[in-house]
């Protein structure tokens, strides 16, 4: 199955227009959530805010799959710091 992982960015969205092929939903989820770990070490690392609300995937007919708020990969102390992501 190929899965679209696009970045939803405050108001914009940034579009993945090549995806990833991958064997199931499960994987598509823990790349997911790789991905957006990745972007908030990268703003704890640098010392600014995430930048991006979630990772949201999508499959080849745009239809949303998955959605993973930036707030989620943080740890429970640091939640409160990230506003909630609009949901799908």
């Amino acid at each position: 199955m190929r899965c679209f992982f696009h970045v939803q960015l405050r108001e914009d969205i940034v579009c993945d227009t090549s995806g990833v092929e991958l064997p199931n939903i499960e994987a598509a989820w823990s790349v997911a959530l790789q991905r957006a770990t990745e972007l908030v070490v990268e703003a704890v690392r640098f010392g600014r805010d995430t930048g991006f609300d979630a990772i949201l995937v999508a499959d080849v007919h745009g239809s949303p799959m998955i959605h993973v708020a930036a707030g989620d990969v943080l740890p429970t102390s640091l939640r409160h710091q990230i506003r909630s992501p609009a949901r799908l």
